[in-house]
């Protein structure tokens, strides 16, 4: 081969390797920019949010501490959580994520605090409709304390209300319509984009629980970068199949008042029966093993039920009635699955709750606030004869109780409940 073909050789190929896509450099399709390399912490390698940590620090989200380590078991104060959404706001609107220095008698944190309350208060102002979870998150902000440890739902919520202000949404690539102990549509746009996964098989949030700095990273890690979010279904939680060992629509038990009976499908019993569990399981934790009385268990589940009756008979009788729209006000939509209970289960319960409340102001305004008796701490005369007219109905009633319900294994059932998402809730 001459030269100059071999030359002419090394020119086409040069050519056709220009012509080649580039591949994408880490971070090209990252939701905010890489803007530096993450540091080689000294207590990360093999940890199980490694690559998460390389991740939020490549984006400037999250640092380590001035001895080198990241400590992921730490936990997040108020100040961490709201100097993480402050920065995130800020690179997601354009900016470095670079927050000014606090001024001479600040603390470190407040620039994080007045650059995030000027961004929600500019969303708010722009026209746009604040929501429900906007108008909270402002609250929230106030009263957020920079010192203390958070919990989930707090930082969760902010991080939904930044997205929001900034004009963020996220691909859905879950299917998720509810989780057992959680229901608000922003923490679960975050289920359904796969950055939030939950803590079981029911994908149950935990949003009471403390967050740490490894847990905060690897949301933090899916938001920003999409290769890392994940697709999954959620398992269903049910109380009455995975509490009780119950068909959810048979009929569980039967409550006759006045020659009318209330026939009382497993959903609806459920909820009543898993509180009284739950009670007594409490009971134990305080005052030791005997205090958990499973005889007392289906008595009490009676009792309140006939109660719950009771409520839905004289509200008929007063013609005091609630109305969807207000239930929903008050309560918020009914989601199948929330808490383990069926849409007709919630619906019972919301409804016996807020008529008792009609029931209570009507009473009230008929037989005034005055108490009977000295004691300041005694209850209005008008809830007095509420309840004594409650109570003289639930005298009244006859129960019949399922052969399934009757024979029920309370002691696995309450152990299952404890281990449930929905214990307590």
């Amino acid at each position: 081969m001459t030269k100059r073909r071999f030359s002419a050789l090394l020119l086409t190929l040069a050519l056709f390797l220009c012509s080649l896509p580039a591949a994408a450099a880490e971070g090209d399709d990252w939701l905010v920019p890489k803007i530096r390399e993450a540091p080689s912490f000294t207590d990360m390698d093999g940890i199980w949010c490694e690559d998460a940590v390389d991740t939020v620090c490549e984006a400037g989200l999250m640092r380590g501490r001035a001895d080198g380590s990241f400590n992921p078991s730490g936990e997040l104060t108020g100040a961490h959580i709201v100097t993480i959404c402050a920065r995130l706001y800020g690179l997601l609107t354009g900016g470095d994520g670079v927050l000014p220095e606090p001024a001479e008698g600040q603390s470190w944190y407040d620039p994080a605090y007045a650059s995030l309350s000027q961004a929600l208060d500019r969303m708010g102002a722009a026209g746009s409709t604040p929501t429900a979870l906007h108008a909270q998150t402002l609250d929230l902000l106030e009263d957020i304390p920079a010192a203390d440890p958070v919990q989930r739902q707090a930082f969760v919520s902010l991080l939904v209300e930044t997205l929001q202000t900034a004009d963020v949404t996220l691909p859905s690539i879950n299917q998720i319509t509810v989780v057992p102990d959680f229901r608000s549509p922003g923490v679960l746009s975050l289920y359904n984009a796969g950055i939030l996964t939950g803590s079981d098989q029911y994908g149950s949030f935990g949003g009471g629980e403390l967050l740490n700095r490894g847990q905060a990273a690897a949301i933090l890690a899916r938001l920003v970068d999409p290769a890392q979010r994940v697709t999954f279904t959620p398992a269903p939680f049910d109380l009455c199949a995975d509490v009780l060992g119950l068909e959810a629509d048979s009929q569980a038990i039967s409550i006759e008042y006045d020659g009318i009976a209330a026939e009382l499908s497993a959903d609806i019993v459920a909820p009543a029966l898993c509180e009284q569990l739950e009670r007594q399981y409490n009971r134990m934790l305080v005052d030791g093993p005997d205090a958990n009385d499973l005889d007392l268990v289906l008595r009490d589940t009676i009792a309140s039920l006939k109660e719950d009756v009771a409520i839905s008979r004289l509200a008929a009788q007063l013609g005091v009635t609630v109305t969807d729209e207000e239930l929903e006000e008050t309560y918020g939509p009914v989601v199948s699955g929330y808490r383990g209970m069926t849409a007709a289960a919630q619906q019972w319960e919301n409804t016996c709750a807020l008529l008792y409340d009609k029931l209570l102001d009507a009473h009230i305004e008929e037989y005034g606030t005055d108490t009977m008796g000295p004691n300041p701490h005694m209850i209005p005369w008008g809830q007095e004869v509420l309840d004594g007219d409650l109570s003289d109905m639930t005298d009244q009633m006859t129960s019949l109780i399922a052969p399934e319900i009757q024979n029920l294994d309370l002691a696995a059932a309450q152990a299952r409940l404890v281990n449930s998402p929905v214990y307590g809730m």
